[in-house]
């Protein structure tokens, strides 16, 4: 008697069960040769902080006040969103939620609709960052495009027309 079987569907299955386990063993070989002799890649550099706003406004009915004081702002104006040199913003006084199902922008008694802080009286003295949050926020708070520059009054510093139509063409 020897130790083979006879049946051809047991010889068969055990043919395809070594040729599995066969291929199954090569696959391994081949992966973990293929993952030692490949160089590994060098560490991704953390990515550069985004510039930009946490901030979500929405758009404000009226004029923008620019201001770099806050006792230079009516205390019917809201939201006021203040831009500090290095670029980050803080959000001063927020816009009045509403009391409907829908939202209506409020603007004050001066018909300003939202009021901007800025680090410094003149919009070319702003730092990049600064300028870039500003450009920022200003997208939000102004829905029409091209932002239209009547939309934004000085509160207590100098606004050269020049400089703010400069500014407004960075708007998005």
């Amino acid at each position: 008697m020897s130790a083979a079987p006879r049946s051809l569907t047991v010889r068969v299955g055990l043919a395809v069960l070594a040729a599995a386990l066969g291929i199954t063993a090569l696959q391994f070989c081949v992966v973990r040769c293929e993952s030692e002799a490949a160089p590994k890649p060098a560490p991704l550099p953390a990515p550069p902080r985004a510039a930009g706003t946490a901030l979500r406004l929405l758009p404000a009915a009226g004029t923008i006040l620019l201001a770099t004081r806050l006792q230079a702002v009516p205390p019917d104006v809201a939201p006021v969103v203040q831009i500090l040199a290095d670029g980050s913003t803080a959000l001063r006084r927020p816009a009045p939620l509403s009391t409907g199902p829908l939202a209506v922008p409020v603007t004050s008694r001066d018909g300003h609709g939202a009021a901007v802080l800025l680090p410094t009286g003149t919009l070319p003295g702003l730092t990049a960052s600064a300028r870039g949050a500003l450009v920022e926020v200003l997208g939000q708070l102004v829905a029409e495009r091209p932002v239209p520059e009547r939309r934004f009054v000085a509160g207590d510093f100098p606004l050269a027309a020049a400089d703010l139509a400069n500014l407004l063409r960075w708007v998005p």
